[in-house]
This record gives C-alpha cells, structure tokens and sequence, in this order.
C-alpha cells in the first residue's frame, strides 16, 4: 500500500467488505466501496465490526443492467470522490483518467462561484468587485482547460488572458448598476456573481468537453463581450 494513492473495490454482499475496506484505511490509503443493495453492505460491515463511513460507499441500482445512464452517473460519482480525497493529484487524475474531468471541472466552477458571490456581497465600492471577479473567472477557465488536457505554457497562458478577461468586463458592466440599489443591492451583486460566474464556466465545460482549445474558447467570449 505503500505507493497507493487510492483504492477503488467493486463488492458483493459479504462479511468481508467492511474488514477488506478497513484494512486499506488503516494503511491510511482512502478507499472507495461500489456495491449493488448498498444499504445491505452497509449494514454487513457494521455488524461485523467494520463500518462503512457514508461517504465511502457508491450504491448501484440492484438489478439494472449497465446502461450508459448508469455509467455516467457511476463515473462522475467516483471522479468527484477522487477528487475530494486527493486533491493534491487530482490533476493528475483527470489527465490519466477521462472520467475525472468533469467533476473537476464542476468543482473549480462551484468553488469560484461561491468564492465571486461573497466578492459581491462583502466589496461595498461600486465597479470594485469587477476586477476581483474577473481574475476568479479566468483562473477558472484555465482550470478547466487544463483539467481537460489543454497545454498551457507560460507564454500561451499571457496570450490568453488579456482577451478573455476583457470579454468577462465588457459583460460583467452590468453589475456595476446594482451597486447603486440601496440595502439589497449587495445581495444583488452576491447573485449575479454567483450565477454568471457559473454560467461563464458551464459554457468552458461544455466547450472543452466537445474538443475545443483555450484559443478557441478565447475567441468565442470574446465576440460574446463585445456584442
């Protein structure tokens, strides 16, 4: 276990699930558990004295062949379970591991929303959030590009930005006007900030998922800005 980074196990209903799982925890590697009738597992490994933490096991519908419904969802599931429990490497992972794009992408997007929705409740000066949600929202668009696999050297990435951020200015202007709305205007701007940051990283996902580069996707946002 000594060079393991993470443990995925595919289970049937048997005692020895919870002992196997406990083991590799206890070697301090995390480990996931993907099971059918998850509820019977477990309450196996409880009453043999392993329980399951909640967040380690992935039940699958009992019965059900393998659609490609079921294989999304089971992929994204696991991906976003690898990216919670190593995320010094989950980089890494999405490059090795197609399945773990997705919900690092979904991560970077759910975590600057969040981060540019307290931006525009907290930042009182008008227009002086813009800058600050700005940055948050190129920086998750280069993650994302790089969760997908776009190169992106120094120079590349200092060619780039220049005309994505100024495309997110030219379409962010608009906030600027809720900074004037008197008590509420701050929960306002906490919104859009929240939901257009979202929406500028759904359309990097969905761009970079169907093959697309950072050039590209450059050039796209920023015919956007300007009209």
């Amino acid at each position: 276990m000594q060079d393991t980074d993470l443990v995925v196990m595919a289970a049937g209903q048997t005692e020895d699930t919870g002992r196997i799982a406990a083991t590799i925890r206890d070697a301090s590697v995390p480990v996931l558990v993907i099971a059918e009738h998850g509820n019977k597992v477990m309450q196996s490994a409880e009453a043999a004295g392993y329980p399951l933490p909640s967040d380690a096991l992935i039940s699958l519908p009992a019965g059900q062949p393998m659609n490609e419904q079921i294989k999304g969802s089971l992929a994204d599931k696991i991906g976003s379970w690898i990216i919670d429990h190593d995320r010094e490497k989950r980089l890494a992972f999405s490059l090795a591991y197609p399945f773990v794009r997705r919900p690092l992408a979904k991560d970077a997007i759910q975590a600057t929303a969040a981060q540019n929705a307290g931006v525009g409740v907290l930042v009182f000066i008008p227009g002086a959030d813009m800058p600050v949600m700005t940055v948050n929202q190129v920086k998750m668009v280069l993650q994302i590009a790089a969760a997908y696999g776009e190169p992106l050297s120094k120079d590349r990435i200092k060619e780039i930005i220049p005309t994505i951020a100024g495309a997110f200015v030219c379409r962010g202007i608009s906030r600027k006007i809720v900074s004037f709305v008197p008590a509420v205007g701050f929960l306002v701007k906490g919104g859009m900030g929240y939901l257009g940051t979202v929406a500028i990283g759904e359309a990097a996902l969905t761009y970079f998922e169907q093959g697309g580069d950072i050039a590209g996707f450059a050039g796209v946002v920023s015919q956007a800005g300007g009209a």
